[in-house]
């Protein structure tokens, strides 16, 4: 007899997540039993830092190449998905000293967007926006 199809995905693309990881899972693993859910976590390299903690909570480890980034973690682990998708990702980002040196305060505050939804119909109109304040980042590396 088959266990029941779990009612929900949740897949978790861990990125240098080995400090932060085991207390994501503590946190998640109460709302887990009390619903029909299955936990596939997608790690870079061998994964071999969480396979002590598939003791604690069982979940579905799929590794891929080192260094991949998250969406093909993602694209690594959401095809063994049985429920509906949650994706989360969980990485340990620590920046560098002075990595921030510089925000706007509310009289520079704006707001951003665009006045359609991008569903390519002329008649679906949503204003799509979000506010920010300027702000100059230093010490920090975008992409891999």
């Amino acid at each position: 007899m088959h266990a029941a199809e779990p009612s929900l995905s949740v897949v978790v693309a861990c990125v240098n997540a080995e400090k932060t990881f085991p207390s994501w899972l503590a946190a998640f693993e109460p709302q887990a039993r009390r619903r029909s859910a299955e936990l596939l976590v997608a790690a870079a390299g061998d994964g071999s830092w969480l396979r002590s903690l598939q003791r604690t909570y069982p979940f579905e480890l799929v590794t891929g190449e080192a260094g991949a980034l998250v969406p093909s973690l993602w694209g690594l682990a959401m095809p063994r998905a049985r429920g509906r998708i949650v994706a989360v990702t969980i990485s340990a980002c620590r920046p560098s000293e002075n990595w921030l040196d510089a925000i706007c305060d509310a009289r520079e505050w704006q707001m951003h967007g665009v006045f359609n939804c991008g569903k390519g119909q002329p008649v679906q109109a949503a204003k799509m926006m979000h506010g920010a304040a300027p702000a100059r980042f230093r010490k920090i590396r975008v992409g891999y």
